[in-house]
């Protein structure tokens, strides 16, 4: 038993997800980095830590939205959008410039290319209605 509960653990923690995490640290790094050489705002040990903390937040959160839409794929995807809207509509609040929109699109295009794969792979699973028994005798 502890065996497969290891293995559901083990699914989440998989290459993708460590790809995705080395991604989505890596993006905030080059932006603070960038952001720094331009208007010299500093960067340091904060903004290290503030990218690694995104890149928690945006994995599990997509691992997250992933677990809608093997259930449920058009309440994850609606989720997934509302969410990257309004993390761009915060990002556009703090930041502006050419930086900012190039790294808001590279950013949209990771998590739309993420929710759309597993939209289209999870879709058809759910067309499938489940029909339990029914019973009769109640009506």
């Amino acid at each position: 038993m502890e065996k497969e509960e290891n293995k559901k653990y083990l699914a989440i923690i998989n290459l993708s997800t460590i790809i995705l995490f080395i991604i989505f640290f890596i993006i905030p790094i080059v932006f603070f980095f960038l952001l720094d050489k331009k208007t010299e705002a500093g960067f340091g040990f904060v903004q290290i830590i503030f990218s690694i903390i995104i890149a928690f937040f945006v994995t599990f959160f997509l691992i997250w939205v992933k677990s809608f839409i093997v259930n449920r794929p058009y309440l994850g995807t609606i989720l997934s959008l509302i969410a990257l809207g309004l993390f761009e509509y915060g990002l556009f609040i703090k930041y502006r410039g050419p930086y900012t929109v190039t790294f808001a699109i590279i950013i949209a295009l990771i998590v739309l290319i993420y929710t759309g794969f597993y939209f289209f792979k999870y879709r058809k699973s759910s067309k499938e209605i489940k029909v339990e028994s029914f019973d009769d005798s109640l009506t």
